[in-house]
């Protein structure tokens, strides 16, 4: 069972240390330092549902609704990742005045603003879905019973604690956030991947020429 563990982790942590769409939000809300725990524990949450429902048989469901709405999936989600891109592009142009922008906007989003921006980029991202649902899962045949379960705890494990991580260690660089330029490149960064991300998503929409 520590061996499925083990695993799973090991596994889990491979795919979500890539940088992504989740990751670039949980670290700049880290860095604002407001909702970090309601950011954190909700991308938690949230991969381990998925995580569970992929070792437990969903991805067998989900694949082949996938394949038939993939250019849907992937062309929705390259919107909305530019659209927040833009929002974000925005931002670091207006170097004048980042600091008070950013303090503003840490201020006075609300829990629920910032839950339902969270919700959408990780419910509406299909990489998260073929990560968690499809990959882990089918990864997770070969583990039965006992070893199984243990295969989807370790995957768990390992997906809250790198976003545990990621938004705790960003909330202690808060008080290093002072001047603009340091916003401003925090935004340009997040820009960038929010538009390959969307770019990547894009091509991955459009039909293959036979």
């Amino acid at each position: 069972m520590l061996s499925a563990a083990l695993s799973g982790f090991f596994l889990s942590f491979s795919l979500i240390l890539a940088i992504g769409a989740q990751n670039a939000f949980v670290f700049r809300q880290g860095l604002l330092a407001r909702h970090v725990h309601l950011v954190v524990w909700f991308c938690a949450v949230s991969d381990a549902i998925l995580i569970c429902a992929g070792v437990f048989g969903l991805g067998h469901v989900l694949a082949p609704v996938m394949a038939e709405y993939e250019a849907a999936i992937f062309a929705a989600a390259a919107l909305w990742l530019s659209w927040y891109g833009a929002i974000r592009l925005r931002s670091a142009l207006m170097i004048s005045d980042s600091l008070a922008v950013q303090n503003q906007d840490g201020k006075t989003r609300s829990a629920l603003k910032i839950l339902g921006a969270i919700a959408l980029i990780t419910w509406l991202n299909p990489h998260v879905y073929i990560d968690t649902v499809l990959l882990i899962g089918t990864l997770s045949l070969g583990f039965e019973g006992g070893d199984k379960i243990s295969f989807a705890i370790g995957a768990s494990i390992a997906s809250a604690s790198f976003f545990a991580s990621l938004g705790y260690g960003a909330a202690r660089l808060h008080r290093y956030m002072t001047h603009p330029r340091a916003w401003q490149l925090v935004d340009f960064g997040t820009a960038a991947i929010m538009f390959i991300f969307a770019a990547i998503m894009l091509f991955q929409a459009i039909p293959e020429q036979s």
